[in-house]
């Protein structure tokens, strides 16, 4: 159903991280919403949630570049307020608790209607991030989000979640039409034909069997287990490294959990932008996480058939059919982790063939991006059915 070119969309992005798969995510949306004949108005305080090279008439960019959540909130009151009214918002899309409670607020100011996107559980993200913040303030605020999310669902018209879990969480807390749009990925860019061995040579890795993770380093992707079950995987195979690729809060902090006699088989990259060459050099690819809503790395390493072990969480356990096309473990369970990672690497006919299964699997249920579905939401409150 083509949607006409009247609506006009507001995006309020405050991203704390310059890292994750948000980035993609949102480029895309914003594109392909604009290419559908719908005017996006982006508020952000990054210029990574611009995309610069798919830039056209219908998206307008408002840049509030400040690292300072007050700093930012102060100038967005003001901006946001004025082009909801000039310009005649007709949505505002929010996509973060903060940005979703200043839209609830917003909304009331300029009768535009509101659609949050919950793409992570917020209850638990932001649970493992205070547990795990060291300054004061920041526990403080961590604690207020999930609590300011909770009144931004009620005040919004509709949801949309990246998976069924987060769809039966909103469900209790608003009755507002909820849509479950999962992620998808990029075939053209993630798929087996990628080959490369630029990071094995970079690092000296052409003989050794990689363990990799890509994603950002935070509290909830449970990286400390993944690193500490490595000792028993190279007590088993001297060859095997653990390559983490990303960049994050925790980075040290792992770094100091790293034990002298495995350190040379754990490396840390940091962010790199060579995404898929990095997984074309994975022999298995690890998501131990805590909490999950729907990874795009875990979308991609399946895309490039990669043998995968994720943790039994969120949207993991909506695309992992445990011993079909990856194997699932109990999260934050450093003996199943190391088991699942040997049985991978000593049983590489099997791993191959869950490779094959995710690639396939991705292939047909996870590679055509659309916002179709959001355009059909967006006219759906707007015309109030």
């Amino acid at each position: 159903m083509k949607q006409p070119s009247r609506f006009r969309v507001l995006t309020i992005i405050f991203q704390e991280r310059e890292y994750g798969g948000f980035y993609s995510y949102f480029e895309r949306y914003s594109s392909d919403l604009s290419s559908r004949g719908v005017e996006v108005y982006i508020l952000t305080n990054s210029l990574r949630a611009v995309p610069h090279d798919k830039l056209s008439m219908r998206l307008h960019i408002h840049p509030l570049v400040t690292k300072h959540r007050f700093v930012f909130a102060v100038r967005c009151a003001f901006r946001a307020t004025h082009l909801a009214i000039r310009q005649r918002i007709n949505v505002i899309h929010a996509f973060a608790p903060i940005t979703a409670f200043f839209g609830g607020l917003l909304r009331a100011v300029s009768g535009a209607k509101m659609v949050v996107s919950m793409r992570s559980n917020w209850w638990l993200e932001y649970g493992y991030k205070q547990s795990s913040a060291r300054s004061f303030i920041r526990k403080i605020v961590y604690r207020l989000y999930p609590a300011l999310g909770v009144i931004a669902l009620k005040l919004s018209d509709a949801v949309t979640t990246v998976t069924n879990e987060q769809k039966t969480l909103v469900a209790e807390i608003t009755s507002k039409p909820i849509e479950v749009i999962p992620n998808v990925v990029n075939m053209s860019r993630f798929n087996p034909n990628v080959k490369s061995d630029r990071l094995r040579h970079e690092y000296g890795l052409i003989d050794k069997h990689i363990i990799m993770f890509l994603g950002p380093l935070d509290p909830t992707k449970g990286l400390g287990y993944l690193i500490r079950s490595m000792k028993e995987v190279i007590a088993w195979k001297r060859q095997a490294v653990l390559v983490i690729v990303g960049e994050g809060p925790i980075r040290e902090r792992l770094k100091m959990l790293v034990e002298s006699e495995v350190s040379g088989n754990i490396i840390f990259t940091g962010r790199r932008r060579d995404v898929a060459e990095c997984l074309a050099c994975a022999d298995v690819f690890v998501l131990p996480s805590l909490t999950e809503g729907s990874s795009n790395a875990l979308l991609e390493a399946m895309a490039m058939a990669k043998p995968i072990v994720a943790s039994d969480v969120g949207g993991n356990r909506d695309v992992i059919l445990h011993g079909v096309n990856g194997i699932l473990i109990k999260p934050a369970n450093v003996q199943e982790l190391s088991l699942a990672i040997i049985h991978l690497l000593s049983k590489p006919e099997e791993a191959q063939k869950l490779g094959r299964n995710a690639h396939q699997y991705v292939l047909e249920k996870r590679s055509l991006f659309t916002t179709q579905p959001i355009v059909d939401l967006y006219g759906q409150i707007s015309s109030g059915r």
